[in-house]
Parts: structure tokens; C-alpha cells; sequence
């Protein structure tokens, strides 16, 4: 059968002269095609490979080298084998292992290139970086170029007219390539950085140029970092469209990282990012779309650590959800962003500077960029168009939540002594709303942990809204038992103080906002309870609070940019109760308050002081006015003060308590006045209360205070009175009534002291203890019932900077009890006396007492009668000229009165009798003279005339004087019967007689003679 049809053919064919022409023509054209077959066959390969490595050499300077080509051209296929390019230096730059190009031979008969088979096996990119600016591909592009440079057509010339019904189109119904890879090297890392991406492998179908018709593609990639990639979608060519689905799995940032890891102060050791993002590109009308849709991002197990191993930043999971983008609109949304498990390290070095700080800024300075050509002027910068996705757009973008669950923060301050730390746990974060540029009012919710949740740690919480733009934050805010002892090393600017125990809540509401300078809004209300201070100085206790409670709190901070507007602080309740407070004065003195608070002594430095530059001048700053207070109420609860002494010589300790009350009305407007009435006890039963009006915040203080003070066992002060003064108290009671007033800065004070029962000791050895008589001035204040009253006014100016209010007070007490100890007399009252009230006078020679003086010593003896702890001692005095002549002119007086006795007729009379009148007198002067071997001759003068008779009488007294002897002795019985008389008239007045002493009596010269009193303290 076969063979009959071949016959039946050949005669067809062979029947006619046409059919004879047509089988030549078609041979001959088998013939050549057959010929151009052998050639291609036989040497278009090499022909092939000789002009391409000759063309590469030539135009580029690079080697090219081809293993083996080989054409079919039955099938109209190429192969290519083993090609390799190489840079200016021999080393690979790109080559395959296999080139496969298979033409549909249909194609010749078809208005339309189609390719059966495009495949590439074991394509290898080798891209290396050779220094700052050059790769080593970059000779190759320079020439490139500057090729294309060349044949670029001119600018002016016409555009071609597009030929219509011209169009060829392409199919190229395969398109593989295969285990390709890609290597990157970075020489100027030291060590030398490479990683290589690999394999490669891309697959696509039916890729063409005919209208709307869809190619579907593969690719995927195996990462140097870890993890692959896969690339799956539809590309149409004509209009130009794309969509598919990109994915990365398993990326591992490590790796991604090592690259510029030497940049940085961090590691990162672990983590991985997996990426799905669907997408679709239509590049067809004037308004070009590029969108992602439904994408997502998730990173596991990142962890971040400094170079030296220490934890920065770690996370379970992060996830990015509902990703949608615009990119030639510039928008973008994103559904969710929730990052979970996190842990973050925090640490602040001596200097104030964070590890996060310290691990972000680069190492590695950047390389300065060379300068441009000054011969090339800059081109001018064309503004971007709007939605085209270019430099410069502003994006839009939108963040539905942003979730941060179950984080925990580890702060370390090390700025500190000791380190302040602080552990964060269980913090979440949600906020909603947010949208970029137009920052709107974020709504956000805040909770978290202090410590790990326990009961030793604490909570908080916030809510409410942040608006981004002027940066302005309204929110609650809520803390429960949020432990204050992570704040006590922050404690050491304020005192050297440690704070062991307490508490705090808080239930309020902020506003804040970064315009201007910042204002701030803080209302609500709190506590802090179970406070506990340690005094590091002494290692001791200092003070224990139970509870401090705020009620309706107001602080406003206005934003000082808006003009000079004062802060203000308003409190409805302010409640301190519990309070517990030590106050210790150590060997020295010095109180440990004092210690506390107190900054250290710092060394001076030696360093000579830089000349200091003159600053330019600079406009003035506005003075921000003080802040103004109002407190409504202050409520004292149930509060102690301890006070212990350790001086040398001392071991005194008192305590205040049950101190409490209210205090009403306080404010900073000078107008207002504050209601006082606090109350308490001093050592369990001496009841102290404190009443009146004050105004303490004012920018001048007022203060009208009443203090009293009653009942305070007085036998607690026995160490302060055996150190000071040399004598115990072995009993009495103290009471103190104190008015005191500040005004327009000026202190006055009325101050009453009343002591009842007051005993002193036996004196006692105290080397510390005053010189004055303070015994005598105690003994002087107080009553026979051992009671005192005594008014102390103080005062002072303010402004003096050595005024102390305490000082002041205890100085005008102690200026009563030395005047009443140096002036005793005049602390008894007004006892007469002129200007020696200590002085009794008598006449000369006379143990009389002168007129008035009984009177006086009657009251001075009613005063003594009054302080039974006095005494008085009684010196009497005699003059060796005044009471001397006085004792001889009464003995002559006797001698005179004698004499006139000695008559016969006057027997029976006595002296005290006796009158003389001058005529008398004069006789029985002139007697006495002769008898006494008077020159009768002194009576005359110098011519024998006898001398009137007044002359005469004082020649006769003096030689009778001259012959009266007054002795000491006589001079001391005089000044024993003045001092006799004095206590004669004290106990006739009621003083007793054990309180009375006559000391010896005293010859003095020069004096006018009498008695002198001193007192002194029983």
C-alpha cells in the first residue's frame, strides 16, 4: 500500500513540465537549506564564539570565554556551555553553565517570534565591592555607558511614526532558569564580608507580547541569611500587569545583619522574618497603579545584645497584619501591629548615657563625600508630582492597632549610689486611630507590673488619648501599690538617705502637652503609705509615716511660651498621720537632721579657672511668677517627734506625740489667713496646743501663734541642768504660753514661762557648766512656793541672716536669768536705795539706821519672804576719815557733857540729859583746853590780839580731836552694830534667822560707812 502511493505521487509530480519546474526550485532550496544547515552546523559555532570574545575584548576590555556553542539548525536551537565573563582583573564577574534557546521553526511562517524554550542553568553573578565608590563591575558599566551615550539619537531629531498593523510579537512559551547564585563581597570590611544567594530558580510560561495575555510565573530563592523566597503570579506584557503573591520564610536577621554589624554596638544574634504580600501592577494608563494587599510581616524570636553580651531587646513575636499599600498614591494601611513577649534592657551608665544609646550610633564614621565639580552648576529639582510615589511625597499612612502585649523592662540607672533598678512586667500597651500626616487624637490604654505582679510589687494603668500633633497627652491614670523604694537611690540629691518601705497609689487625670515650652495638667487624688527612712549617716532610723493622703488635687503648669503665667497648685485635703520622726543630737552637737541633709564637703579644685569668654548678649528671659498654693485643709493625725541627746555629760530624751489637728485655709495670696489648732503631748502627760493664723506660702510671711505648753515634768531636763548651770532639778513643772507675730518681716513675741515647784540639787562637778550664779537667779525668779512667772519679749528682723527664731528666744531667756543673777536687787522689785539698792547708809558714826531705811528693809524683807530659796548676808562698813572724825567729835561731845556733870550741884543727872548751849559750850571747851596743856598763846594771832571767838573754838577743838584716839577697833564695833541693826530690822520684819548671816565687818577709806547686803541662793 505504501509503496503504490509513492507511485501514484511520483507520476503526479513528474507528469507535467510545471510539476517538473516546481520539484527543481524545491530542491534547490533543499539544496541551500541544507548547505546553510552544515554551515551553522559545522562552523557557525565557532565563527560564533570567535566574534563574540573578540567583540567583548575589544569594546569592553574584558575576557570572555565560551566552553562550547552548538546550533541545531534543524530545530533552529542554541546551546551555549561553560560561558564566563570576567573583570579587568580576571577574576568572574557573571557566566552559566548552560544557555538553551529553542525557536519554534513555525515561527518563519507566523507574524510572530516564538521562542519553544528559554532555559539557564547555573547562572552566577559574582558581585564584588572594591572600595567606597567602585565594584567590580564598574569599569564594565562606565563603557557601556558611554556607548549608549554615543548612539543616542540627537535631541532635535523627529520621533519615528509607529507604523500601524506593523507589530511583531514574541511567545516565548518556556522560560526556566535554574540553580542560579548570586555572591556579594565586600572588600572594604575587615575581616573580608561574602555571603551568596543560592539557588535561584525561575519558571515562567507563555510569556508574550500579544494584548491581555497572562504568563505565569515562579521564582524562588534559597538566602545566604536562611530562609527562601518565593515569587508566584501572572505578567501580561501588552498592556503591562502583574499580579502574584511574593513570600519569604525563615529569613535569619542575623546573618542580614552581619553585614553591618561592625558599624553598631549590638548583636544580633537570633530571629527570624517571614513576609507574605499579595500585589498587583498595572503599568498600562497615564496613572500607573503598583499596590500590596492583604500583606503580613511576622518576626520571631528576635533578641538583640550589646558586643559583650549583655541583653538589649528581645520579643517572643512581632506581627504585622492587614497590610494594604498605594505606592504611586502614597498610602498605606496596616490592620494590626502587635509585638509580643518582649524584654527590654535598659542600663544608664555613670554618665547619664543608655546602653540602647550607646548600641545605635555607628562606630564607623562615614566616609566624607568628595566635593562636586565647581564647573557644574546644580540642576535644578523638579517638584515630585502629586501621588506618583516619588522623593519627597508626604505618605499617608494608617495603623488600625497597635498592640504591645506582656513586655517587661529592666532599668538600671548606674548615674546612682547605690544603682537604681527597675523591673517592669507584664506591660501592655493598645493604641488605636493612628494616622500619618494627619495626627489625629490616638486612643490609647496603658497596664502594667512593677516587679514581677506580686504583692511586693505594684500596678498601673493609664487610658485615654494622644494627639501627635503638638505632641498632647489626656489620659487617666491609675497606680496601686507601686513601691517607692525603687526611687531611694535618686534620694541621694535630696540627702544622704535611704528609703526603706512604703507605697503609693494614685487615682487621676493628666494633660501635657510639647507646644511652646510644655504645659501640664495633673488633678486626682493619692496616698503614700508604710513610708520607712533610713538615716545612712548614723545607720539609724529616721522617720516612719503611716499614711499621707492628697484629696482633690489640682496642679496647672501653663505653657510658659504664652507669656509669663505662674503655676498652680490647689488641694482640697492634705492628711499626714502616723508620722514618726527621730532627732538626734550626736557628741558633738550636731544634730542628725543636720547630717542628712547636709551636702558633703567637696575638694577644691586646684585646676587654675578658665578665663571665662564674654557671652554675646542675649535678650533678657521672662521670670516665670512664683507658683501660687491654696491647701483647703491639713489634717495632723496621731504624728510623734523623738529627741534624743548624746552630747558629752548627757543622756536626755523627750518625746512629742499624739501631735495632730487641722490647719485651714492655706494659700499663697497674702490676703488669706490659715486656721490653726494643732494639739499633743510632750512625754505622755504635758498637754501642748498651738492655736491661730498663719500664712506661710505668702511671698512675706504672717504668723499670729499661740503656743501652750503646761505641766512638763521639769526633772527630765536634770542632764541639760547638771551639764549648764552645775545643779539637777529634782522636781518642778514647766508651762509656756508664747505669743508669737511675723509681719512684713519683723518677729515679736510675748513670751510667758511658768515653772511650779521648782527644786534644785546639791551642786554638782561640771566642767562645761556656767560661771554665772544661776542659782541665785533662779532662786530670785521664783516664789516660796518654788513657782515662777516670769515674761520673756523677743524680737528680730528676718532679714538678719544670723536670726533664728529659737535663738532669739532662748537668748532673751537667758539675758533674764543673768540680769536677775548680776542685778539681784533690782530683780526683788522696787526696794529704794538710790543708786546701791545692795547698800543700807547710816550716819557717820553713827549705828542708826537713816531716815527711810527701816521702811525700805521692811519691804525688802517682804520680798525675801517671798523667795524662800534666798538668803541674805550682811556686811557692815566703818570710814577710817568720815566715821573716824565722827567717833571724836562725839567723844568730845561726851568729854564736854562730862565735865559739865562734874559740878557738885548736877549730881543725879546723865548725859543724854544734859543741854549745852554755846555760851556754855564755849567754857567748857576753853576748861578742857588748858587742863589738856592748850598754848594760850594759838588763841591769839600773829600781834597778840586775841581771836574772835569762832576762831578761838576751832583751834580748842581741833587739840582736844588730836587727842582722842579712835582705834580699828573701834571702827570695827561700829561697823558690827550697823550690820546688827540691819538683821535687827530684817527679823523683826519676818525673815527668819537661819536666812539672816552678819559677815565681819569691813574698814574701808574713802567711803561714806553703812552696811552692804548680798544675796545668795539657799
Amino acid at each position: 500500500m505504501e509503496r503504490a502511493r509513492l507511485e501514484k505521487l511520483r507520476q503526479r509530480l513528474t507528469a507535467t513540465p510545471r510539476r517538473r519546474r516546481l520539484l527543481k526550485v524545491l530542491a534547490v532550496l533543499f539544496g541551500l537549506w541544507l548547505l546553510t544547515s552544515l554551515f551553522a552546523w559545522l562552523a557557525g559555532p565557532r565563527l560564533l564564539t570567535h566574534w563574540a570574545t573578540g567583540y567583548v575584548q575589544e569594546e569592553f576590555g574584558h575576557a570572555l570565554r565560551i566552553d562550547e556553542v552548538s546550533i541545531n539548525p534543524l530545530k533552529l536551537a542554541l546551546t551555549v556551555r561553560g560561558l564566563s565573563l570576567e573583570d579587568d582583573q580576571a577574576r568572574p564577574l557573571v557566566g552559566f553553565r548552560v544557555l538553551v534557546v529553542d525557536v519554534d521553526v513555525t515561527s518563519a511562517f507566523r507574524a510572530m517570534a516564538i521562542l519553544d524554550e528559554f532555559r539557564l542553568d547555573g547562572l552566577k553573578l559574582n558581585i564584588e565591592r572594591l572600595d567606597a565608590d567602585r565594584f567590580n563591575f564598574s569599569n564594565l558599566a562606565d563603557r557601556l555607558a558611554a556607548r549608549f551615550a554615543a548612539q543616542a539619537p540627537a535631541a532635535t531629531a523627529a520621533p519615528v511614526p509607529e507604523e500601524k498593523g506593523s507589530s511583531l510579537y514574541f511567545l516565548v512559551r518556556h522560560t526556566e532558569i535554574n540553580d542560579a547564585a548570586l555572591r556579594f563581597a565586600d572588600h572594604t570590611r575587615q575581616p573580608l564580608y561574602e555571603s551568596t544567594v543560592s539557588p535561584l530558580n525561575l519558571r515562567m510560561d507563555d510569556l508574550t507580547s500579544r494584548p491581555d495575555r497572562e504568563a505565569p510565573y515562579s521564582f524562588t530563592a534559597t538566602l545566604g541569611a536562611g530562609g527562601t523566597l518565593s515569587w508566584q503570579g501572572d505578567l501580561t506584557l501588552e498592556p503591562l500587569r502583574s499580579k502574584g503573591t511574593v513570600t519569604l520564610a525563615g529569613f535569619g536577621l542575623s546573618a542580614a545583619y552581619d553585614y553591618v554589624k561592625d558599624s553598631f554596638g549590638f548583636a544580633l544574634p537570633s530571629g527570624t522574618m517571614d513576609v507574605r504580600v499579595d500585589y498587583f501592577a498595572d503599568f498600562s494608563g497615564k496613572q500607573s497603579v503598583l499596590r500590596v494587599d492583604d500583606g503580613r510581616v511576622a518576626i520571631n524570636g528576635l533578641s538583640t545584645a550589646t558586643l559583650d553580651d549583655v541583653p538589649l531587646f528581645a520579643f517572643d513575636a512581632t506581627e504585622a497584619s492587614g497590610i494594604r499599600a498605594d505606592i504611586m498614591n502614597s498610602t498605606a494601611t496596616v490592620g494590626r501591629l502587635e509585638t509580643r513577649g518582649g524584654r527590654v534592657t535598659v542600663m544608664l551608665d555613670e554618665g547619664g548615657r543608655s546602653n540602647i544609646e550607646r548600641a545605635l550610633v555607628p562606630r564607623v564614621a562615614p566616609a566624607a563625600a568628595s566635593p562636586a565639580p565647581a564647573t557644574v552648576p546644580a540642576a535644578p529639582v523638579a517638584a515630585a508630582p502629586a501621588g506618583g510615589g516619588q522623593a519627597g511625597t508626604v505618605w499617608k499612612v494608617e495603623l488600625g492597632t497597635l498592640a504591645v502585649l506582656d513586655y517587661a523592662v529592666d532599668f538600671t540607672d548606674r548615674s546612682t549610689e547605690p544603682d537604681a533598678r527597675v523591673q517592669l512586667s507584664g506591660v501592655d500597651f493598645e493604641a488605636t486611630g493612628i494616622r500619618l500626616p494627619e495626627l489625629p487624637a490616638v486612643s490609647f490604654s496603658l497596664a502594667g507590673n512593677l516587679g514581677d505582679g506580686g504583692d511586693a510589687g505594684g500596678a498601673f494603668a493609664a487610658r485615654g488619648q494622644y494627639t501627635l500633633e503638638g505632641g498632647v497627652i489626656d489620659s487617666d491614670l491609675q497606680l496601686t501599690r507601686l513601691p517607692l523604694t525603687v526611687g531611694s537611690p535618686y534620694l541621694a540629691g535630696v540627702g544622704r538617705l535611704t528609703l526603706l518601705a512604703g507605697t503609693a497609689d494614685w487615682n487621676g487625670h493628666v494633660r501635657a502637652t510639647r507646644n511652646g515650652a510644655g504645659a501640664l495638667e495633673l488633678t486626682g487624688s493619692g496616698r503614700l503609705a508604710g513610708v520607712g527612712l533610713r538615716d545612712d549617716v548614723n545607720k539609724a532610723r529616721l522617720a516612719s509615716l503611716a499614711e499621707l493622703s492628697i484629696e482633690g488635687m489640682v496642679f496647672r503648669q501653663p505653657d510658659s511660651a504664652a507669656g509669663a503665667r505662674p503655676s498652680s497648685l490647689a488641694l482640697r485635703r492634705l492628711g499626714i498621720a502616723g508620722l514618726d520622726v527621730e532627732v538626734a543630737l550626736d557628741r558633738r552637737g550636731v544634730s542628725n537632721l543636720q547630717q542628712v541633709f547636709s551636702a558633703p564637703a567637696t575638694a577644691t579644685a586646684t585646676a587654675p579657672a578658665a578665663t571665662p569668654r564674654k557671652a554675646p548678649p542675649q535678650a533678657t528671659a521672662a521670670v516665670a511668677p512664683p507658683m501660687t498654693i491654696r491647701l483647703d485643709s491639713l489634717v495632723l493625725r496621731n504624728n510623734t517627734v523623738n529627741f534624743r541627746d548624746a552630747s558629752p555629760d548627757l543622756s536626755f530624751s523627750a518625746r512629742v506625740e499624739g501631735f495632730g489637728g487641722r490647719v485651714d485655709g492655706l494659700s499663697s495670696d497674702p490676703a488669706k489667713r490659715a486656721k490653726v489648732s494643732l494639739d499633743g503631748t510632750i512625754n505622755r502627760y504635758a498637754p501642748l496646743s498651738i492655736t491661730g493664723e498663719i500664712n506661710p506660702l505668702a511671698a512675706q510671711t504672717y504668723t499670729d501663734l499661740r503656743v501652750k505648753l503646761a505641766s512638763l515634768d521639769l526633772s527630765a531636763l536634770t542632764p541639760y541642768t547638771v551639764t549648764y548651770i552645775a545643779y539637777p532639778l529634782e522636781r518642778g513643772k514647766l508651762g509656756v504660753e508664747l505669743d508669737w507675730k511675723v509681719a512684713e518681716r519683723r518677729f515679736d513675741s510675748q513670751n510667758r514661762v511658768l515653772i511650779d515647784g521648782l527644786s534644785l540639787g546639791e551642786r554638782r562637778e561640771a566642767p562645761r557648766a556656767t560661771k554665772l550664779p544661776v542659782k541665785l537667779g533662779i532662786a530670785l525668779l521664783t516664789n516660796r512656793d518654788g513657782d515662777a512667772d516670769l515674761s520673756v519679749p523677743a524680737y528680730g528682723e528676718l532679714d538678719d541672716p544670723q536670726f533664728r527664731y529659737g535663738k532669739v528666744i532662748l537668748k532673751a531667756l537667758g539675758n533674764l536669768i543673768t540680769r536677775a543673777a548680776t542685778s539681784p536687787f533690782a530683780a526683788l522689785g522696787n526696794l529704794g536705795g538710790g543708786e546701791k539698792p545692795d547698800a543700807v547708809p547710816f550716819a557717820a558714826g553713827s549705828a542708826d539706821l537713816a531716815a527711810g531705811e527701816g521702811e525700805r528693809l521692811g519691804r525688802m524683807a517682804q520680798a525675801l519672804a517671798d523667795r524662800p530659796l534666798l538668803s541674805v548676808s550682811i556686811t557692815g562698813t566703818a570710814d577710817t576719815v568720815s566715821d573716824r572724825v565722827a567717833l571724836q567729835q562725839r567723844e568730845l561731845e561726851l568729854r564736854l557733857k562730862r565735865a559739865w556733870l562734874d559740878s557738885p550741884f548736877r549730881r543725879g543727872q546723865t548725859v543724854d540729859e544734859v543741854s549745852l548751849d554755846e555760851e556754855r559750850r564755849d567754857a567748857l571747851l576753853g576748861r578742857l583746853y588748858r587742863e589738856g596743856g592748850g598754848d594760850p598763846a594759838a588763841l591769839r594771832d600773829a600781834t597778840g590780839k586775841v581771836l574772835p571767838a569762832s576762831e578761838q573754838r576751832a583751834v580748842m577743838e581741833r587739840h582736844l580731836l588730836a587727842g582722842i584716839p579712835v582705834d580699828d577697833g573701834a571702827l570695827r564695833e561700829l561697823a558690827r552694830l550697823r550690820s546688827q541693826q540691819v538683821k535687827d530690822r530684817l527679823l523683826a520684819a519676818g525673815v527668819g534667822e537661819a536666812r539672816v548671816v552678819i559677815v565681819d565687818g569691813a574698814i574701808v577709806a574713802g567711803e561714806s560707812g553703812g552696811a552692804r547686803l548680798a544675796l545668795d541662793a539657799r
